[in-house]
């Protein structure tokens, strides 16, 4: 029920490292099918993503992301509308064995 879009522009590169940044947006897919079908009628909400990201040049697989979310809404419950304002950030890296 989640919809993502992100643009990544590559920051620098060599042999060993390339490092990328991303901006996008995240919003509820209206569209949702199923059993998150309803839940989704329920929220509005919508926001901004950035992300710095390292990935290996040779295997192309990620070493480290860090991405900041950025997301304000409401979700209507039994008629009323909550607001909601949530930021986070999450980091993950990997390493080769």
């Amino acid at each position: 029920p989640v919809k993502m879009e992100n643009t990544y522009t590559i920051k620098k590169s060599d042999e060993n490292i390339t490092e990328l940044t991303s901006t996008g947006k995240v919003t509820i897919n209206k569209d949702a099918k199923g059993m998150m079908a309803m839940m989704v009628k329920m929220m509005d909400l919508g926001g901004d993503l950035t992300s710095e990201v390292k990935v290996d040049s040779k295997s192309g697989l990620p070493i480290q992301n860090k991405q900041v979310s950025k997301i304000k809404g409401s979700m209507n419950m039994f008629g009323s509308k909550m607001p909601i304002e949530m930021e986070g950030t999450t980091i993950f890296s990997m390493k080769k064995r």
